[in-house]
């Protein structure tokens, strides 16, 4: 059975997975500030006892800081670039992970699909459940969790 998944346990989630794993601090922000500059979006779908699709709204600039942590790597580096958007997918397949066993708990069978990346508008998804984040660096995230029938939010 699904739990329900309030936007502030959303926020953690995502605050206690961009720390762990990209040394990345974030928290909850109510209003958030703008996007500047290009907007990816990453998403997956993911399933279990029931079917959701898990979104990610990021500046291009900080998909190319995430890139950085998470490879050990300068922001200057050539390949940065080609890899930002590879990065952004990763912490949402990790991500994933930690939204199904939060819906599903630890003995349910679940999937987690492969992330797409692709640049979106600036504005924040609609419907489903919804969190806004700030990082440290002043970058906006949106996370959302949606039905997987549905393209995002």
């Amino acid at each position: 059975m699904q739990a329900d998944l309030s936007p502030e346990r959303l926020a953690e989630l995502v605050a206690d997975t961009l720390e762990e794993a990209a040394f990345v601090f974030a928290e909850a922000s109510h209003p958030p500030p703008s996007f500047h500059g290009e907007v990816l979006e990453a998403r997956l779908q993911y399933s279990g006892p029931d079917r959701g699709v898990l979104g990610l709204r990021a500046s291009q600039d900080f998909a190319t800081g995430l890139a950085a942590n998470l490879l050990g790597i300068e922001r200057t580096d050539p390949e940065i670039d080609k890899r930002s958007a590879d990065a952004l997918g990763e912490i949402v397949n990790m991500l994933a992970g930690a939204v199904v066993l939060e819906l599903f708990g630890p003995a349910a069978q679940t999937s987690i699909g492969v992330p797409s990346v692709r640049e979106v508008a600036a504005t924040a998804p609609t419907g489903g459940c919804l969190a806004h984040l700030t990082t440290e660096d002043g970058d906006r995230l949106d996370v959302y969790l949606g039905s997987a029938s549905g393209s995002s939010p």
